[in-house]
């Protein structure tokens, strides 16, 4: 599958970009393979990308208050992962390490920051869908009985957007 048609399937930017703005990200992102146990990334470190997965399963493991790794999430052909990295410059909530196989397109910061510089009205569409996405896996999460993830409104993500992307 090529870059823009990944792109195409992801609601926080086929939500939020215009045709030529896909285009123009597509161009600058790339896929990666991973193989069986590779970690895709880990919980605690500093993170300016994502991932949407293409092929293949990962799990998404985090680290709870008494040190026990316990599985959250099991992810697939579709899924997305770090986009609160992404998008703030939040420090990884979680280690996601492939099951198998994994193709993944990594979108980074530099990828994104030439669309948001050219469109910093942006920043609020992202900070909406961001607040959309993070209630639905707050909602999860609280009834599996598991961390709730940032915890912030629509005005406080769209600033932390605003400041990583402009700290540059």
């Amino acid at each position: 599958m090529e870059e823009i048609g990944v792109l195409r399937t992801i609601p926080l930017f086929a939500g939020a970009l215009a045709a030529e703005q896909l285009a123009t990200l597509a161009s600058a992102t790339r896929l990666i393979t991973f193989t069986a146990g590779s970690v895709l990334m880990w919980q605690g470190e500093a993170g300016d990308s994502m991932f949407a997965i293409v092929e293949g399963d990962a799990l998404v493991i985090a680290r709870d208050r008494s040190g026990t790794d316990v599985e959250v999430a099991r992810l697939g052909a579709g899924d997305i992962v770090g986009e609160m990295s992404l998008l703030t410059g939040a420090k990884r909530r979680a280690t996601v390490q492939a099951v198998n196989r994994v193709t993944a397109l990594e979108i980074g910061k530099a990828d994104l920051e030439p669309i948001l510089g050219a469109s910093p009205e942006l920043v609020d569409r992202f900070a909406a869908l961001m607040e959309a996405r993070q209630a639905a896996l707050d909602k999860a999460y609280d009834a599996a009985g598991h961390w709730n993830i940032l915890g912030l409104d629509r005005e406080h993500l769209a600033a932390l957007i605003g400041r990583f992307f402009r700290r540059g």
